[in-house]
């Protein structure tokens, strides 16, 4: 259900983004408020209103209608895609049991580049110190910095450039200097 009041600052594109994310990710239901927008999405059955803001003072969307373009509804419920598993991007180099798993601090995209077309903020088997920024985890537009905790070299980076994360998944493994 989306409330027909649309706030100037948050974009049809951004929504219809948003839904496509959802539609890949595998999670069951996911709701927002944003500036007095109430989304709710919602699989296997309807979403629930329960929560929808009383001071609405428009008539209610048809769901089906307004949600039809953005994400068709599938005809059995949704299995969790590959993109809910975290994938290496390369090949992950022996393991010793030491490693650090730096993760996520809140869901959203994974950008591993400052911004499209830049380089890498590190690459597999890169040494880093710590503090370093890794990554950016984005949602809403407001971005937060993935830093290592430790020195040492990156093992393994566990999610792809523009994955949805989830809050705590592993992002980068990182094998200590002071082991």
């Amino acid at each position: 259900m989306i409330d027909s009041t649309v706030p100037t600052d948050v974009t049809m594109r951004e929504l219809t983004a948003l839904v496509r994310e959802f539609t890949a990710s595998g999670w069951a239901s996911m709701e927002l408020d944003i500036n007095g927008m109430h989304l709710v999405l919602g699989r296997d059955s309807a979403p629930s209103t329960a929560h929808a803001p009383a001071a609405a003072s428009t008539a209610p969307v048809d769901a089906s209608a307004q949600a039809a373009p953005l994400a068709p509804t599938p005809a059995a419920p949704l299995a969790p895609t590959p993109a809910t598993v975290p994938a290496s991007p390369v090949a992950t180099p022996a393991r010793t049991g030491t490693e650090v798993a730096v993760k996520s601090p809140v869901v959203g995209a994974f950008w591993v580049a400052p911004s499209p077309g830049e380089a890498p903020f590190v690459t597999t088997g890169q040494h880093v110190e710590a503090g370093q920024q890794l990554g950016i985890v984005e949602v809403m537009k407001l971005m937060s910095n993935v830093s290592s905790p430790v020195a040492g070299t990156i093992v393994a980076i566990q999610a792809q450039n523009a994955d949805m994360v989830e809050y705590d998944q592993v992002l980068f493994l990182i094998e200590p200097d002071d082991k």
